[in-house]
């Protein structure tokens, strides 16, 4: 075991030394091309790494217990940037890498892509670190569609990544938005005569934004729409019940459209869409005041249709951003304050819910795709829903679920500042977790339009607490050096009690 963890040590730092000469190869060389390389080591309690160590770190994870990790990066950036358009080509490549050795081996490549640009478009092939909605990128608990905490799902996409102003209006109307099909690979399934095998499936993203406000404006409103599925294979899945071609297929998939099943089938179908939908419709707004911008949002979720009848309109995410526009780094200073709740116990579950035709949405579990919204066995939605392999042992579970705990409510502060030149990052999060309609809520639920008893043989879920937080600070060394620390830690009884610090030290060409 020794010799291995040898041989992969010495094999990634070979890799990060030639990445390493590479960069430094020209000075004409670096005007387009950055790397970086880093070593990192620390240790983690008992057998699990902490919730906001390993969610949101786009599949950037530590190994458990004691750990050593190589990282290393090269990236072609672009000639011009987005905020002039120019209607001239242009390409960017990244490949991110990290490796790992501790009570096992492994390496994932972070980030692999290529990218064209031209003009206000831009085309993506590969591995990316993405999420989508309003939330704030860097100090949110994530966005219900895409968050990063999964490695990216290889993908082509088709995308405008900045606001571009509709002609006519002044230039009080814009909007981006994007559109990609990625290969989620094999997953396995938990439906009909073929239950426990692997299927083929995709994932379907779409994204709309809107905004309105000039440039000049302090006050601008926002507002989106996204859209995902996870989808394949239903043709093997389903048999007789299904008859569609994959483009009628694909269709089904972007427009969300209801099937009905193959006619003539003796009238059991159990198909109510081509895949799994979810997604979220975000309302926002900033104000610019002179060394302060403000930004609220509110993001709503969707799954099976609740939200059209407005019976799961209290769950979302609500967040509140305060971001300072000075540059004066003296002392004590901050950046940027998160204040943000998350709440996800309704999901048309409740008694006194409007009734709708599908019942609870039970977000981001499926009755088909046994993993659910997850790709390579990590959630691609928001980590305070939290899966089954992440949760302490003995806590009520119906074996159908992939995420033991849906129904959270929770309150999350963020925080970027420092002190001289020193920089600090920190996340704060305490949740209280109910499960999910599986193990909890009424005894009755409604389901295809009927109020029906549920089942809850596999134990009812007690309400619990859960305590996670997150702090990480840093400074140069030298040129092109860096060093930093992260503490990262869970209490509660829904995660393991753990706690974990690793220091990395990196350098930038």
């Amino acid at each position: 075991m020794l010799d291995m963890r040898k041989r992969f040590l010495d094999k990634y730092l070979k890799t990060v030394g030639a990445l390493l000469l590479v960069c430094g190869c020209s000075s004409a060389f670096s005007q387009v091309w950055t790397g970086e390389a880093a070593l990192q080591g620390g240790y983690t309690s008992g057998s699990s790494v902490p919730l906001w160590m390993r969610a949101r770190q786009f599949g950037s994870i530590p190994i458990d217990g004691a750990s050593g990790s190589v990282f290393a990066k090269i990236e072609r950036i672009y000639v011009s940037s987005f905020d002039t358009i120019v209607w001239k080509p242009d390409y960017s490549v990244v490949f991110d890498g990290r490796g790992n050795i501790g009570n096992r081996l492994n390496g994932q490549l972070i980030e692999g892509k290529v990218s064209l640009k031209y003009g206000f478009f831009e085309l993506i092939a590969g591995r990316e670190k993405e999420y989508s909605g309003l939330v704030d990128s860097t100090l949110s608990t994530g966005s219900f569609s895409l968050s990063g905490n999964s490695l990216g799902v290889p993908k082509i996409e088709l995308r405008i990544p900045n606001y571009v102003y509709i002609p006519f209006t002044s230039q009080v109307v814009s909007f981006k938005g994007n559109l990609s099909h990625g290969w989620m690979g094999k997953t396995p399934i938990h439906y009909g005569d073929n239950r426990g095998a692997e299927v083929t499936t995709y994932l379907h993203h779409v994204s709309v934004f809107g905004r309105i406000g000039k440039p000049t404006w302090r006050l601008k409103l926002d507002a989106a729409i996204n859209h995902d599925v996870q989808w394949g294979s239903d043709n093997f899945i389903f048999g007789e019940q299904y008859d569609l071609t994959n483009l009628e297929a694909f269709w089904y998939v972007v427009t969300g459209k209801a099937y009905k099943g193959a006619g003539g089938y003796d009238g059991r179908v159990d198909i109510s869409k081509i895949g799994n939908h979810l997604g979220t419709i975000d309302l926002g707004f900033t104000y610019d005041f002179e060394e302060l911008e403000v930004k609220g949002y509110r993001q709503f979720f969707y799954e099976k249709g609740a939200l059209r009848y407005a019976a799961n309109i209290r769950d979302g995410i609500t967040g509140l951003r305060f971001q300072n526009k000075g540059t004066n780094h003296v002392g004590f200073y901050w950046d940027k304050i998160l204040l943000e709740h998350f709440f996800s116990k309704d999901q048309a579950g409740q008694p006194n819910a409007p009734k709708t035709p599908s019942g609870p949405e039970y977000y981001y579990n499926h009755g088909v795709y046994a993993e659910g919204f997850s790709y390579k066995g990590i959630g691609l939605g928001n980590p305070l829903i939290t899966e089954a392999r992440f949760a302490r042992e003995g806590l009520p579970r119906n074996p159908k679920d992939y995420f033991i705990s849906t129904r959270v409510s929770a309150f999350h502060l963020g925080f970027i500042g420092g002190i001289d030149s020193w920089h600090m990052s920190s996340k704060v999060t305490f949740a209280r977790h109910f499960g999910d309609y599986h193990t909890s809520g009424p005894a009755e639920q409604w389901f295809n339009g009927q109020r029906i008893q549920q089942d809850f043989s596999y134990g009812k879920f007690t309400p619990v607490n859960q305590f996670s937080f997150f702090v990480e600070g840093g400074r140069s060394l030298m040129e092109h050096f860096d060093i930093s620390a992260t503490l990262a830690g869970d209490y509660g009884r829904l995660l393991e009690n753990t706690v974990g610090g690793f220091v990395r030290i990196s350098r930038k060409f």
